[in-house]
């Protein structure tokens, strides 16, 4: 999370992890995103994206190498989007 590479100190994509984790209250939550736009300008679209969207947490072992973990981590990703899109087309029919 310190990475210069990343444009903010808590990259978006894990804050659906953190906020899940943490078990903010909505209150709470409410705040932590506030202050997150505050700090990011531009940079949170976290509602847009995650509308219907639930989190779940899966341990899994880890590689030693940072490149196979991230192409670990955007396989099941994708996987766990194609699935939903499954679900929801099935859902239209």
């Amino acid at each position: 999370m310190t990475s210069p590479s990343y444009p903010t100190p808590i990259p978006q994509r894990h804050l659906p992890t953190i906020l899940s984790v943490c078990h903010f209250t909505p209150e709470e939550r409410d705040a932590f995103l506030a202050a997150y736009r505050t700090a990011h300008r531009g940079k949170l679209d976290l509602a847009k994206r995650r509308t219907g969207c639930a989190i779940s947490i899966c341990w899994c072992p880890i590689s030693a190498t940072t490149k196979t973990n991230m192409d670990f981590e955007r396989a099941v990703s994708e996987f766990v989007a194609s699935v939903g899109g499954m679900i929801r087309r099935a859902a239209d029919d």
